[in-house]
């Protein structure tokens, strides 16, 4: 390439991706070209092996036409100009031009767009060439320069000739200004130049106790060289109980530059190191070690860097219930400073969403699982947007093609070349990239196990590993992409014979790279420094603090007045629980008191402290909500776009109305029911009061979602923390009777001064004032000292809740540029280096597969599929719903493997969940047949391998598939059988290397994505099935371990299975590997017949589309599939015109023949067999009657109950064999799980050390501490099972899948599932009781402890039962523990302790007490505690001497005729049917909707 001017920057364009699907996009230059004017001198380009010199073509501001080998000079203003080039690949190109244009950019004398000349709306272009491989880069690059046009490509493959013919419109015009930067008065972009020298980085790894680490890190430290490794490792003297810290090096050595006006791809197999890269350059890296320099136009990071920069992360994370028009101009208004007007800001929203494709989309809403909004492709474009709102000239990208076909991934890396175009920098990792987006980057970074094995133009990557220097070979690939990743990832081997096979190493490659010509040291004038970034975000924001908490107020307003979900589940919760409370208490209120403390005393201050602990523990349901704002409130705060401070201040203000709003339905509803005090001033004092109460819980909510790593250890911090704070509110235990070393507790509670104000506000005019004052100690108080009590506690938890959210300082240290082995100074440092071996020692192909499997997996006959016209719809009824697919046919024999491919929204996964019988709802038309037959085949014929590989976690590999064959084989076969075919199964997978390794989870370090879906795929093939279907089984892989993937699935195919599978994206050796092909395009079929005759039905004359050399098939028949593609004649194919043309087809005619074929013969044989049973009377109609299927729409339905009682389920294994595995599966899966099991233990205990600390050595008059105790005992020990919810919703997802295999039955798994848990809950409750019962001093009685013991553990298991229930009932975890306090609230209501029980009302005291379970277990422990024990003194409670006192305190409860034994068979009973309501849901109600 000819180096171009220093100054020009990078302007080329690229014209509308819709446009250009027929050519492979060129790979940008200039920059590259610049690079090696000012930084390589003379260094030359490595040429592919064998081949001419490669050319490139590229526009530049000065209107050059730069090649390889020369240059043509373009006139500003050329009326009519003819050019002709000869390249050293003996290509002669041909351009006539009337007019040049170009796009903006360019200087002001040329026009901007082709509408400023309309005679050149067209230009044609030949290109005459046999051998050139740039050929359809040079002609992408002349299409981008004039900016329409038709063109047309003349080759020559043998002896055949081909012509293509591409008409391109040209991209509208758009206007720069838009994008003018303030500050210096011009729309040009001063580009940042990225250079990284030598950057490592470091993870260290503590080992031993706290104690021994002390005293390694004090130790005298030695150096000691390592041999042949040019490492040093520090050593110091070894202690008996700890060792020194290692460090593992995640980078290393990392050298690079990417210039102005690039696209960087960074790239390199799974786990190679690309997103740590990219964290790094970002500085959204906290922790670690870091060595090396990293410049920004030669400058360390400084705090103009977040300004200048953009991140867009992996996942797209949006608030859902805004429109894109809505977050992209909340976006500019945070973003954009506030020099710009509100006009200004309007227009860069509509710049930007022009500039990335979205102005189609700007009215939709964004959208999440729950509320459907728009594509991923547009998602990912959106998510960019955002980011580069105030145009900053640096880019990072996490996977953004993560998930999205080829099509959409081409959209999203074109629309984010035109910000490259602006002469910005752009680092993006990405994996599996087809040929057309490889071939957008300017430069490729290869990053191999942390090193970079190559840093260069992408154009020239391939042309690199294929030189004679390093050997390897790239025939059998098209896609440069899938080459290099394949020599990276070892499955490459090179022909070098004096290399050998070390070629494959990380660090070989990365030494072969710096000593090859494409490695430079960077040259940079900056200061040496090794600090690579800041400790803290910078404290500048584009806008005030002023406008950044009003438009940030403005935005969680519209968000949450459209979550009308919420605001309706929270008002509909309150307004049931008051309406409980009121019919609890109802008329408590207007009963006549008395001077002294009566029942009615009791009842009304019991009302107001639970309402008061309802309204705290109603902030529970709020943690998931916040959590998701917390997350992205940390993604924008680490873009610097506004401060904390605004963020805390929008959040505090925004929530409350809908907690006014809430809170005072709660209120009224209750206050009236039960006829507290008519008084306007007492009313509203209660209800201003109890609002402070309500609010600080809020804020005390958000503190706990600011400072917990999850929204599981906020849900549950949340209970424990209130518990804490509720236990001194003066209820439980009177503030008088409150332990010495207690009583400070009592005033950093604020419950209790809600509590007593409310208490004292309430008895200021009844008879019994004094009587509950002096009981509760609340007689020297006055109900006004509140109010600024919990105003400064408002205040208080709002400060924390600003801590909170403040990002945490970063822990990242910084050493000098030394080597790997270097230490700092005072500090043991053990450097774990990675052995030389080949990168990916277990890289299987499809020859590996066949070996593996030789008399593993034996042939079977084998079952077709057949399925004409399917149609498939959902709705209310059949005449109006919505059709998903609109007639589909095909036939897949055994050995064949079909693909199934279209877009997003295709209808891929609903053909695939049909042919499967995998369907829970909707209407389906059509005729299907497996192996002959309408019916659903049993699980032993039939697999289903799920996008997402759901397994237990805990496990191994080999027990993962132990288990799949204990359940999934035979009864008849034996136990050594089924052990020799999980091994067999896993060396045919090529899992016999981890199979001792754990499964592993986003949470726990297990296996590979790769390793997890052959797993799948393992456990699903146990039974050997003839037909397997697997969906999106490469999703998420990059395209080696794809093929590594799939050729284990060809290899069964090959076993005369019939496979279906659903794929995007795949690489040229995946699509390949099938046999046919179906293609779906918005529920229409647009092709189905061989893999090999894709491309030529796809090229036939009728369309005028020509697949071009080089490019994968399969992104060939995407964009066609697409209707992308454009013909001679100028034109498109639309959806319906595809499937038209298909119906018409040759194909489509030789599939219905086929299946007519099968059909008769089918129906000839049905007729004859029942004309013998018959005598043919019945055989012809009983047929046409099985066929009217195709006709009549027939209703998916789930499990209905007569289904279930008419037609018993079938599965492998007896109901007793399952209910054996499964139980033995959940026993050892809670065995694996002692960190649970100890912090379960560690919590009740540490809670029973509370409560036995707060009621130590009770006296014989604290009889309301007593009382307290024993209710709170039984209520903790039943809400200490919601830590069980998560566990419950994970294990039924796993339910759904084997249920749905047909794997076991509903019965065996809630058999398992309602043992699993016994042994945890009982142990915890049994640990809580001996530390409580004998610090409290409880009755002595013997037998009193052990019962005690007994009936705790009884009401903590109907608790895990109730909330089993709860979560089976509920759709996930976050609902299941919002909704399980309110509902256990409900149950303990009727115990006796919250309102005596002989005050209720006669309608609802008749039954309540009876089905509470709570009751039950209250009532014996208080007959236990108080029967017979006479150090008690009842005063207290009757306020008089009686001869029998026990019995008046007995009668007070409603508890008198029952002994404590008569609890137990009442307490079992309830457990009993507590645990068969368990399996209502699991039989009956399913969550997952397919």
């Amino acid at each position: 390439m000819l180096p171009t001017d220093d100054n020009d920057a990078s302007h080329s364009s690229k014209a509308d991706n819709s446009v250009q699907r027929s050519s492979i996009s060129r790979p940008k230059s200039t920059a590259m070209d610049r690079s090696r004017d000012k930084e390589q001198g003379s260094r030359t380009s490595v040429p592919a092996a064998g081949a001419a010199a490669s050319t490139t073509m590229s526009m530049t501001r000065t209107g050059r036409l730069s090649f390889h080998d020369r240059e043509v000079h373009i006139p500003p203003n050329p009326k009519d100009m003819k050019t002709t080039v000869t390249t050293a690949a003996d290509t002669t190109i041909t351009t006539a031009v009337a007019s040049s244009q170009a796009l903006p950019g360019l200087p002001a004398d040329l026009p901007s767009s082709p509408e400023d000349n309309p005679a050149s709306s067209s230009t044609d272009v030949t290109i005459n060439d046999n051998n050139n491989p740039r050929k359809s880069v040079i002609l992408k690059s002349l299409q981008s320069m004039i900016g329409g046009g038709s063109f047309r490509t003349d080759y020559t493959v043998g002896q055949l000739s081909l012509s293509n013919t591409i008409n391109v419109s040209a991209r509208s015009k758009m206007d720069m200004s838009i994008f003018q930067t303030k500050k210096n008065g011009s729309w040009a972009i001063r580009g940042v130049t990225l250079v990284t020298d030598n950057l490592s980085y470091f993870v260290e790894k503590q080992k031993g106790s706290w104690w021994s680490r002390h005293l390694v890190a004090n130790a005298k430290t030695t150096t000691t060289p390592t041999p042949n490794t040019g490492t040093t490792t520090t050593a110091a003297p070894s202690t008996k109980s700890g060792s020194a810290p290692t460090r593992k090096a995640l980078l290393k050595h990392v050298t690079m530059t990417v210039l102005p006006g690039e696209v960087a791809f960074v790239m390199g197999p799974s786990g190679a190191g690309k997103s740590t890269l990219l964290d790094a350059l970002a500085g959204r890296i906290k922790n670690g070690i870091m060595s090396g320099h990293m410049y920004f136009n030669g400058r360390p990071r400084d705090a103009s860097f977040y300004a200048n920069s953009a991140y867009v992360r992996q996942d797209d994370v949006h608030i859902p219930n805004l429109t894109v028009e809505e977050t992209l101009y909340f976006a500019a208004r945070l973003r954009l400073g506030e020099e710009y007007t509100d006009t200004e800001r309007r227009m860069r929203v509509n710049a930007v969403s022009d500039l990335l494709g979205l102005r189609t989309c700007l009215i939709s809403m964004v959208g999440d699982a729950g509320i459907r909004g728009i594509s991923g492709g547009q998602l990912k474009r959106l998510s960019i947007a955002v980011e580069i709102m105030n145009m900053p000239s640096l880019i990072f990208l996490d996977e953004p093609t993560s998930g999205l076909d080829s099509v959409m991934a081409h959209d999203v890396m074109t629309f984010t070349n035109r910000l490259a175009d602006q002469n910005r920098t752009i680092l993006a990792t990405i994996h599996q990239p087809s040929s057309d987006t490889f071939a957008l980057a300017s430069k490729v970074i290869l990053v191999t196990a942390g090193r970079v094995a190559f840093c260069g133009p992408a154009s020239e990557a391939q042309a690199y590993f294929t030189s004679p220097r390093l050997g390897f070979s790239a025939a059998t690939y098209t896609n440069p992409a899938d080459f290099i990743i394949a020599v990276v990832s070892g499955a490459e081997v090179s022909t070098n014979l004096v290399i050998g096979a070390h070629n494959t190493d990380a660090k070989k490659l990365s030494e072969l790279y710096e000593s090859s010509a494409y490695f430079q040291a960077p040259l940079t004038n900056a200061p040496s420094t090794t600090d690579g970034g800041l400790t803290r975000l910078p404290q500048h924001f584009p806008t005030s603090t002023t406008d950044q908490t009003l438009t940030l107020i403005r935005r969680f307003w519209i968000a949450q007045s459209r979550q009308w979900e919420f605001v309706v589940a929270q008002l509909g919760k309150n307004i049931i629980v008051a309406s409980v409370c009121g019919a609890i208490f109802f008329g408590q209120g207007r009963e006549i008191s008395t001077p002294t403390f009566t029942n009615v005393s009791f009842n009304v201050s019991s009302l107001w402290y639970f309402a008061m602990l309802y309204t705290v523990l109603s902030c529970l349901q709020i943690i998931p909500h916040l959590f998701f704002y917390k997350v992205l409130y940390t993604r924008e705060r680490s873009a610097n776009v506004y401060s904390t401070f605004a963020y805390w201040a929008a959040n505090a203000i925004v929530s409350v109305p809908l907690l006014i709003v809430s809170h005072v339905v709660f209120v009224e509803i209750s206050y009236w029911m039960v006829g507290l005090y008519p008084n306007a001033s007492i009313h509203f004092f209660a209800l201003f009061v109890t609002f402070l109460n309500n609010l600080i819980s809020f804020y005390c909510a958000q503190y706990i979602a600011a400072v917990s790593p999850s929204a599981e250890v906020a849900l549950a911090m949340f209970p424990l923390v209130f518990l804490f704070l509720g236990s001194f509110a003066g209820f439980t235990i009177p503030l008088g009777e409150l332990p010495a070393g207690w009583k400070w507790a009592s005033y950093i509670s604020y419950p209790r001064w809600t509590y007593e104000a409310l208490i004292i506000n309430e008895f200021e005019n009844r008879l019994d004032r004094a009587a509950v004052l002096a009981f509760y100690s609340f007689d020297r108080f006055d109900k006004y000292f509140s109010l600024p009590i919990l105003c400064a506690f408002i205040v208080f938890t709002n400060v924390l809740v600003y801590v909170g959210l403040s990002p945490a300082q970063s822990k990242l240290r910084f050493e000098g540029p030394t080597s790997p082995g270097d230490s700092p100074k005072k500090e043991i440092i053990v450097v774990m280096e990675d052995p030389i071996s080949p990168l990916s020692p277990t890289t299987l192909t499809l020859e590996d597969f066949k070996v593996r499997s030789a008399q593993r997996f034996p042939a079977t006959a084998g079952l077709s599929l057949i399925f004409r016209d399917l149609q498939y719809s959902i709705g209310k009824s059949p005449e109006r719903a919505a059709r998903i697919l609109k007639g589909v046919s095909g036939t897949v024999f055994p050995g064949q493997m079909c693909a199934l491919m279209g877009g997003s929204g295709a209808g891929k996964s609903t053909l695939l969940d049909l042919l499967a019988y995998r369907k829970t709802g909707g209407y389906i038309t059509g005729e299907y047949l497996i192996g002959g037959r309408t019916e659903k085949p049993a699980s032993k014929w039939c697999s289903y391998v799920t996008q997402d590989s759901v397994h237990i976690s805990l496990f191994t590999v080999q027990e993962t598939l132990e288990y799949a064959a204990l359940l999934r084989l035979d009864e008849k076969t034996s136990l050594q059988k089924r052990k020799e075919r999980a091994v067999d199964v896993m060396k045919m997978l090529g899992l016999e290397d981890v199979a001792d390794v754990l499964v592993g989870s986003s949470l726990l370090k297990g296996i590979s994505g790769g390793q997890a879906r052959r797993l799948s795929i393992g456990v699903e093939i146990m039974q050997l099935p003839d037909v397997i279907f697997l969906d999106e089984p490469t999703t998420g892989l990059d395209s080696q371990i794809s093929h590594e993937v799939m050729s284990s699935v060809r290899n069964i195919a090959n076993h005369n299975r019939t496979v279906v599978c659903t794929i995007h994206s795949p690489s040229e050796a995946v699509y390949n590997l099938f046999d046919s092909l179906l293609l779906l395009a918005l529920g229409r079929q647009t092709y189905f017949g061989p893999v090999s005759d894709a491309s030529a039905y796809f090229s036939q004359v009728e369309l005028g589309w020509r697949m071009p050399m080089g490019k994968n098939p399969a992104d060939f028949i995407m964009e066609a599939n697409q209707g992308l593609l454009t013909g001679v004649d100028g034109s498109r194919r639309t959806i319906r015109e595809l499937n038209q043309l298909f119906l018409s087809s040759a194909n489509y005619t030789g599939i219905k023949n086929v299946i007519d074929k099968i059909l008769l013969a089918k129906a000839n044989q049905q007729q004859n067999e029942r004309k013998q049973r018959n005598h043919g009377s019945e055989g012809h109609r009983t047929f046409q009657g099985r066929a009217a299927v195709a006709a009549v729409p027939l209703r998916i339905r789930g499990d209905s109950f007569m289904v279930t009682l008419l037609e018993p389920e079938r599965y492998p294994r007896s109901t007793f064999a399952q209910m054996y595995i499964l139980s033995h599966r959940q026993f050892r899966k809670a065995w694996k799980m002692k960190r649970d099991v100890f912090y379960s233990m560690l919590r009740n205990i540490l809670v029973a050390v509370f409560h036995g600390s707060l009621y130590t050595n009770l006296s014989p008059g604290a009889i309301q501490s007593r009382l307290s105790l024993l209710f709170f005992a039984i209520m903790f020990v039943m809400m200490a099972n919601q830590s069980f919810i998560p566990n419950v919703t994970d294990d039924r997802l796993l339910f759904y899948r084997e249920r749905g295999a047909g794997v076991y039955g509903t019965v065996p798994y809630w058999f398992s599932s309602s043992l699993a848990y016994i042994p945890q809950c009982a142990l915890a409750s049994i640990t809580y009781c001996t530390v409580v019962y004998k610090m409290s001093g409880l009755n002595a009685a013997a037998g009193a402890f052990g019962y005690f013991c007994l009936v705790v553990t009884m009401c903590g298991l109907c608790g895990m039962y109730f909330c089993q229930l709860v979560s089976l009932a509920s759709p996930n975890s976050q609902i299941a523990v919002s909704v399980f306090p309110a509902a256990l609230f409900l149950v303990v209501a009727f115990a006796g302790f919250v309102v005596r029980l002989p005050s209720l009302p006669d309608w609802l005291g008749s039954w309540a007490p009876i089905i509470s379970f709570a009751r039950w277990g209250f009532q014996g422990l208080v007959i236990n505690e108080f029967k017979g024990n006479e150090k008690i003194d009842y005063y207290e409670i009757i306020q008089m001497q009686i001869p029998e006192p026990y019995q008046a305190f007995i009668e007070n409860f409603g508890f008198e005729g029952y002994s404590k034994y008569d609890s137990l068979p009442i307490l079992a009973i309830c457990l009993a049917i507590l645990w068969l309501a368990t399996i209502i849901p699991i039989k009956f109600v399913s969550f997952e909707k397919r």
